[in-house]
Parts: structure tokens; sequence; C-alpha cells
């Protein structure tokens, strides 16, 4: 269904009346506005998004015409949530070809190719884009929306022991499960991760690989034992806490993964906030971060991993 916003003159000009213009179409996915300036010099026709609703990682064209009587100087792209602009760090890539000279029609996806491209960032919902065109002091302003989705994950925080100390330190991250030594060994393939404290090198979270090479749990049924060590890949991310907490979608995870730098060496030094993205045995790419912990070889960290 379309919905066509005509503007008479003295209405729908303005950021204000662009936002009531947008609300009228939020149940309308790629839903159409026209707009005109008050002297009718610079119009917006036809805008719309293609496709109307996209997961993280993926693209979106913006399309429609902008014109002008005096020649265009200024066309611009903005995304907002409610009266916020979240154009800018917020998961949100604008791209587009310069406007160039003094054009007096401009296709935004012909000569602008103009695209919106979600990031790890992005969360759920509908969000508004602003086209803003200018000529000389003159504008028009028009909108329409864009639907973020995805497949929603949820958290869930596990405590690990370390080599001297009751809890398991062995962790399937598909299961968010954590195991001992001799609960671990029969599955020893499901095991992503594994936290134990090395002598010469402190607390570390190791791949299982390169924690039977290092030999621990020999007698106990450790990983030194085990018949399977995955050579978990993880990633180390720059991620603030509330950055980690917007995550919601696997694909806004999944996004993230080229991002990550790679941990090296089988294993990396425990720090409290330390975040990482993790590819599993099942090829999942689960989101981990460090929420406490306390050092040693009796020690445990607390890990709040996507599930």
């Amino acid at each position: 269904m379309i919905v066509l916003l005509k503007k008479k003159k003295n209405v729908f000009y303005g950021p204000g009346m662009a936002f009531m213009m947008a609300a009228a179409c939020f149940s309308f996915q790629g839903c159409l506005t026209n707009s005109s300036s008050d002297s009718g010099n610079v119009k917006i026709t036809d805008l719309k998004i293609t496709p109307a609703s996209i997961k993280s990682g993926q693209s979106a064209d913006v399309e429609g015409t902008v014109t002008s009587t005096s020649g265009l100087t200024v066309v611009a792209v903005s995304i907002w949530k409610g009266s916020t602009d979240v154009s800018s760090d917020n998961g949100f890539t604008v791209t587009q070809i310069p406007l160039g000279g003094s054009l007096k029609a401009w296709s935004l996806k012909t000569d602008g190719n103009i695209k919106i491209t979600v990031g790890g960032a992005a969360s759920i919902g509908d969000y508004i884009v602003k086209v803003t065109a200018k000529s000389g002091n003159d504008s028009s302003v028009a909108t329409t929306t864009l639907t973020v989705s995805g497949t929603v994950v949820t958290t869930q925080e596990v405590t690990l022991g370390s080599n001297q100390n009751a809890a398991g330190g062995s962790l399937d991250l598909d299961a968010m499960a954590v195991y001992t030594h001799a609960e671990a060994k029969a599955i020893s393939g499901k095991i992503d991760l594994y936290y134990a404290h090395s002598g010469t090198d402190g607390d570390k979270l190791f791949t299982p690989l390169q924690a039977k090479n290092s030999g621990f749990g020999e007698t106990t049924n450790g990983p030194a034992t085990w018949a399977v060590a995955n050579a978990t890949e993880f990633r180390k991310l720059t991620l603030s806490e509330s950055a980690f907490a917007g995550i919601t979608t696997q694909e806004a995870i999944d996004a993230l993964w080229a991002t990550g730098t790679v941990v090296m060496g089988g294993g990396d030094a425990i720090a409290e906030g330390s975040t990482y993205i993790v590819n599993t045995d099942m090829a999942k790419k689960v989101l981990i971060r460090v929420t406490a912990y306390v050092a040693g070889d009796t020690g445990t960290i607390k890990v709040k991993g996507t599930k």
C-alpha cells in the first residue's frame, strides 16, 4: 500500500512537521512521501527505502527525486529515532556520491547512489529517514521509515573456576554451559573455551587445543587427556558495557566479527570488561564479556554471553 503525502503551502515544512509525516507512515513499510518548500522551488518526490526492512550487516537504497528551479546546493540524509538524530555512532552508515555543481534534478538512487548500512550497534525497531534538500536559503524536508529487524538474542551469565577451583572451567558457548574436567572429557568436542591459571602466563582464556598442548589437567581428566580439543577462533573487541548491552540480534553479532582483533597464541589474559566474539564448534558467533574476576589458580571469572 502506498501513502502519498503532498504538501500545501505553509504545511509540512521544517523538521517538526517532517516527524508528523513519518508517524503517518509507520504502519506502511516503504511508504512514499512528497514535499516541497513554501515557494515550491525545492521539491522531493517519491521518497522511499528499498527494502524497507533490513538486518545488521545489510544495506538499503534511498530512492526518490529532488528538484529545484534554481539549482540544488545541498542534499543530505539523516536517520532519527523519535526526536533524536542517530545518524552517527549508533550503528548506521549513510553513503552517497557528492551532489556537485548546481543540478536542478537529482535521483537519490541513480545519481547519488545513497545507501543506508546497518551495523552491529543498531537496535531493532522503526527509524525515520529524513532527506533535506536546499537551494540557497530555500529548503524542503521529506521523510519515510526504515525498520531494523533480526533474530533476537538473550544473555546469560556463568561462573568459571580456575585449575584448583571446584567450579568447572570448560565452557560450551552454544549451550552457555560450564563443565568440570570429568564432565567435559566425554563431550570435549563441544568445549569452545577453557579458563585456567598458568604459572608463567597468569590467568587466561585458552582455546581447548592450547590448554591440551599446555598440559592442563593431566591427572584430572582435563584438556591434556581429551581426544578432541578445539582450536577455537576468538577475537577481541573494543566495546563498552552499554554497547555490549545494546547488541540484541544475532545479525548484529555477526556484523562485529570482521571488526575484532584475532587472539593469537591460543589464549588471552583475563581482565574485567574484556569482550570477545567467538566462533563456536557449531559455527555460531557468540559475544561474551568478562564481568567479574578473581585472580589465581583458585580464582573465578564471571562471563556474560549471548545465546
